[in-house]
């Protein structure tokens, strides 16, 4: 036989037969900027910081192309930025007016309920 008419191209690598993994990063973030978005801004301030962090790295990671991901980690990015400004409102107005806080957190939460129905 001249040659070998049972292989067309060259072998596949395990690479190519390989499912890429999502980043975990990238799921985080989108997770924390989701309970940022129910109201966790509001309630200790850490779920945008977090969203954020994990945002880039969610980013980094899937920009190589070795997992995938990449628009979980925009979302929970953007989630994560745009909901950091009424967390430092709420936070900063809580730490210099304790009064007014209260009647803050209740108008984000009748603006919420609104959007919503």
């Amino acid at each position: 036989m001249l040659f070998d008419v049972t292989h067309f191209g060259p072998e596949p690598t395990p690479a190519w037969n390989q499912e890429l993994r999502t980043s975990a990063a990238a799921v985080a973030s989108l997770i924390f900027g989701i309970a940022s978005a129910l109201g966790g801004c509001l309630v200790c301030g850490l779920p945008p910081v977090v969203a954020i962090v994990t945002g880039h790295i969610g980013l980094a990671r899937t920009r190589q192309g070795r997992l995938k991901g990449h628009g979980m980690a925009l979302a929970g990015l953007i989630i994560g930025y745009v909901l950091l400004l009424p967390t430092v409102v709420v936070l900063s107005v809580a730490v210099l007016q304790p009064d007014r806080a209260a009647d803050i957190v209740r108008g984000f939460g009748t603006f919420v309920s609104n959007l919503v129905a």
